[in-house]
């Protein structure tokens, strides 16, 4: 499994290079490893594609990673467990409001 200093190298590529596909599949995603992936996010102009899969990510975690998500993202794929507060859904909501997406993915 990659440790948080390893997610955090990750992320700073993501924010300082032209990616445009982003997919994590980390077991446990804590909530500081969701706040600087989203800050890598609203960062980075060129992502077309995100994938987050984590089968312990916080609800908190899902809104972090979701307030991030640049306008220009055209598909989205988060598995993760439930969304059990309805900030997680607002932030979902706002995505889909917010954003150019084409393709949604849920698996929760």
């Amino acid at each position: 499994m990659i440790n948080s200093m390893e997610l955090s190298e990750i992320f700073e590529k993501v924010a300082t290079s032209d990616i445009e596909t982003v997919e994590i599949r980390h077991r446990g995603l804590s909530d500081e490893n969701a706040n600087e992936l989203s800050r890598a996010l609203a960062i980075n102009d060129n992502l077309i594609e995100l994938n987050v899969s984590s089968s312990r990510i916080s609800s908190l975690g899902i809104t972090t990673v979701c307030h991030g998500i640049p306008r220009c993202l055209k598909h989205l794929f988060l598995s993760y467990n439930p969304i059990t507060t309805n900030s997680a859904a607002s932030a979902l909501a706002k995505v889909l409001k917010t954003t150019t997406l084409q393709k949604l993915y849920l698996n929760n």
